[in-house]
């Protein structure tokens, strides 16, 4: 398993590599590093996007949820409020 993920590291490396050996042969290393910043504000603008949603859905599930909920696992979660307390985000526990 730690051999294949090293191995497509190296490939992408190597294709990194290549791609900015050739954009340097060409002298646009300009649109190389341009296509570079893009891709990674990309990255990051979704990413930040990614959480907000993945934020705003957990937000939205716990307020929704009960507080206490009846069954065999009730003893188990009331020593884990115990445990965590008020967690500072709007529930009332």
């Amino acid at each position: 398993m730690v051999l294949v993920i090293i191995v497509a590291s190296l490939r992408t490396v190597a294709n990194f590599w290549t791609d900015y050996l050739w954009f340097k042969e060409v002298h646009f290393t300009s649109v190389f590093r341009g296509v570079l910043v893009n891709q990674v504000i990309l990255a990051l603008i979704f990413s930040v996007a990614f959480f907000l949603l993945l934020l705003l859905n957990l937000t939205v599930a716990d307020r929704l949820a009960p507080l206490e909920r009846p069954g065999p696992e009730d003893e188990l979660v009331s020593r884990y409020r115990q445990l965590v307390g008020h967690r500072g985000c709007g529930s009332g526990w």
